[in-house]
């Protein structure tokens, strides 16, 4: 699944009334599968979708659309760069499942949050 196309649908597309279940819709209809070609469940949307919000190179247009979106209550503003770089950080852990410490410590490293 592309979580770039599911970060922008999600973001720029479905206003405050989002939801994973209507992305799990939207992505049915688009014949969009998970890597078993079957639909994809509303933790997988999430964890795409954020995975490439995380990685270094897709950042700042993440930040970009989630700082141009209505977020309606379900999500905080973010004011700042540095207030965006710690939003993501949190969500590696749910959005990436490592294997152990030196592959998360790569990661974090790699992708600019160390």
């Amino acid at each position: 699944m592309n979580g770039g196309i599911l970060f922008k649908y999600y973001f720029q597309t479905m206003g405050t009334a989002r939801s994973m279940d209507k992305l799990s819709r939207f992505c049915k209809s688009e014949g969009i599968l998970n890597k078993d070609g079957n639909p994809p469940t509303r933790m997988g949307l999430h964890k795409a979708m954020w995975r490439w919000a995380i990685r270094k190179e897709n950042q700042q247009e993440a930040f970009n659309i989630y700082t141009s979106s209505e977020l309606g209550s379900i999500f905080p503003p973010i004011q700042s760069w540095e207030e965006w770089i710690e939003y993501l950080r949190g969500k590696i852990e749910t959005a990436y499942q490592h294997g152990g410490i030196y592959e998360k410590t790569r990661f974090l490293k790699s992708n600019g949050y160390s």
